[in-house]
């Protein structure tokens, strides 16, 4: 009888499947829900506040350039884009990724999201404005689900239309 069956098995086992796969997978369901999530909460279309209320947590703390926010804040803060949309006939205002990096938490579904990215507006189907914008954001599991608790987004050069909708804020 051959004793080394179960250690060639085991070995097949290990090195049939790299040993971060699982990881590599978890890390990329964290990077598709960030995503989606701010896809779904970018305030140009109807009912991205309820998109909000199930990606933010209500204990947020969040700074958007300098100015620190608490989860109201920064709610309140997002709703002015939509104003925008609406007052000043923008068609939409677009979020295109340029790089997503993604950290995730060991023994939880949570972790870290970097991205950096392009603001557009949009009018008649023409992009009239950009900014260049980055974020950082802490992903936490919240009674079972993931839960934004940190946002840090730095734009550099804000739309002309955003920066007086902001200046009141």
């Amino acid at each position: 009888m051959c004793f080394c069956a179960p250690i060639l098995s085991a070995a097949v086992g290990v090195l049939g499947v790299p040993a971060d796969y699982e990881n590599n997978n978890a890390e990329a369901d964290l990077t598709a829900w960030f995503t989606s999530m701010i896809d779904s909460f970018f305030p140009d279309h109807t009912g991205w506040d309820t998109s909000y209320a199930q990606a933010f947590n209500q204990t947020l703390v969040a700074s958007f350039n300098l100015p620190a926010y608490d989860d109201k804040g920064l709610q309140g803060l997002y709703g002015k884009p939509n104003e925008a949309v609406t007052s000043d006939d923008y068609d939409v205002f677009a979020v295109t990724f340029t790089s997503i990096t993604t950290l995730l938490n060991a023994g939880d579904a949570g972790g870290q999201a970097v991205a950096t990215g392009l603001l557009s507006g949009y009018k008649n189907g023409t992009i009239v404005e950009t900014a260049q914008n980055g974020l950082f954001v802490t992903i936490s599991i919240v009674d079972g689900e993931r839960k934004i608790t940190e946002w840090k987004v730095n734009i550099v050069s804000v739309m002309s239309v955003l920066r007086n909708l902001y200046a009141q804020a």
